[in-house]
This record gives structure tokens, C-alpha cells and sequence, in this order.
């Protein structure tokens, strides 16, 4: 529910009112940390499921980085290798000369036919493609100060892009907790280590992972949040459309 925040801004141009309860404000060394309960008012979608504090609501309890699985997710995609990410991005060029894809020119997605007088790579390439790899997951951040935003993990190099090129902020795995370290240009530093996962119950992987804030250190060198309380793993049944497949 948190990803809908950043997905779907608060706004006259989105058509959604901003329903909030503040609770408090953490303010110190400069910094309002607000700690409020959220309606998102874009309406409710099969799949999405309520949170510990109701259907639509979320508690924010001042910051968070949002998975959004995409496909297979990143760490479970063989993709996330420079030569599977090589073998996909030499099968689809994107730029200069376009090899031509009988198969994807057919439009057999999702129901793959072979055709023997395609080019060989085709089939394994559609394959890859069918089973959602090759898309990076897109991890959405919130967080005192006004910073919002979406990155994802370059497959290459394995560090993390910002889509918004408007931000300035220095991403990073956090190496005790596992989460995610954001550094400001004025010197902020966020820390977002406590993790809370939701699974699909009839499979293994799960559709998402939220790291909420645990510690700030102002410029000042000074700790303004300690949280290390770790969140709740979550269970749902996935919902998903039918597909006809036709001669």
C-alpha cells in the first residue's frame, strides 16, 4: 500500500485528496520527521491486500524504500548476470541495426508456437521473456525532507539509477542490515533496515519488500532515529488474469 504513494501522488492533477491522521513530528537539528496514518483515495484493485492498519491505510512512520517486483525478481534472475543480461540485450537490439524476430514479429506472446525457420535464438530468447526476466525490479523511496523517488538496480554494475534525475541522493546496500543506505547532498544519512516481505502463498517468491526507516544521522554526526525492530512477513493468494490461447 505504501508503493501507491509514490506510484500516485497526492494531488489536484492526480484527483486524490490527502486523507492523513498525524500522530507526531520528530523535529530536531533542522529535520521534521511526521509520523501519520495515510488513505490513499485511488481506489481499491483485486490483489491489493490491507495492511496492519486496514484496507488502503498505511502508517508512515517517517520513511521507506518499496520493492516492486517486476517479472522475476532481481535477486532470483539469472538476468541480473552480465552474460544473461548480454545474451537478452544481444537478441533484442534496441539501437542501430534491428535483426529481424519472426517469432516476435508473429505476436505468439504468451502462447509460443516454435517455428523452425525462425532465426535458432529466437525460442529461447521468447522463453526468457515469457518468464519475466529480463525487466529490473523498481524500488520506490520516501523519506524526510521532501525526498521521493524510484530507482533500479543496473544489471551491469549492479548499483542503483535514479529515475528522477532531479534527485541528487547516493544509494547503498547497508551492509550490517541489509537494507538500504541513502545519503543527501547536504549530508544526510538515511538508513532503512528494517524489512517487511509479502509472499504469494501457492509459490515461493515473494511480490515485494519494504525497508522502513531505522536511523538518521543528521550533519551534525548526531542519530536522530533508532529502530531495529524487524516487520511482519506477509502471506496473500495472487490473483491473476486468464489468458486464451488460439490457433
Amino acid at each position: 500500500m505504501l508503493g501507491k504513494f509514490g506510484n500516485i501522488p497526492i494531488g489536484y492533477y492526480t484527483g486524490t485528496a490527502d486523507i492523513s491522521i498525524p500522530f507526531y513530528t520528530i523535529k530536531e537539528a533542522g529535520i521534521e520527521i511526521p509520523v501519520s496514518l495515510k488513505y490513499h483515495g485511488s481506489g481499491i484493485k483485486v490483489e491489493d491486500q490491507a495492511s496492519s492498519v486496514g484496507l488502503g491505510w498505511s502508517l508512515d512512520p517517517g520513511g521507506s524504500v518499496i520493492q516492486v517486483v517486476n517479472g522475476k525478481r532481481d535477486n532470483d534472475d539469472q538476468l541480473v548476470t552480465l552474460a544473461g543480461y548480454q545474451f537478452l540485450k544481444n537478441n533484442l537490439p534496441v539501437t542501430g541495426v534491428q535483426v529481424s524476430r519472426s517469432q516476435i514479429g508473429r505476436k505468439v506472446f504468451p502462447c509460443i508456437s516454435y517455428d523452425p525457420n525462425s532465426v535458432g535464438d529466437d525460442m529461447p530468447t521468447l522463453d526468457y521473456l515469457q518468464q519475466g526476466h529480463g525487466q529490473p525490479d523498481i524500488y520506490m523511496y520516501n523519506f524526510p525532507g521532501g525526498y521521493s523517488g524510484r530507482f533500479y538496480i543496473n544489471p551491469e554494475t549492479q548499483l542503483p539509477v535514479l529515475l528522477d534525475k532531479k534527485s541528487d541522493i547516493k544509494f547503498e546496500v547497508d551492509v550490517i542490515s541489509g537494507g538500504w543506505r541513502a545519503t543527501t547532498i547536504d549530508g544526510h544519512r538515511f538508513t532503512f533496515g528494517v524489512k517487511e516481505t509479502s509472499y504469494i502463498l501457492d509459490s515461493l517468491d515473494y511480490s515485494g519488500r519494504t525497508w522502513k526507516l531505522t536511523k538518521l544521522i543528521s550533519i551534525m554526526v548526531r542519530p536522530l532515529i533508532s529502530n531495529t525492530q524487524e516487520g511482519p512477513t506477509d502471506g496473500f493468494h495472487s490473483v491473476k488474469p486468464t489468458i486464451l490461447c488460439t490457433p
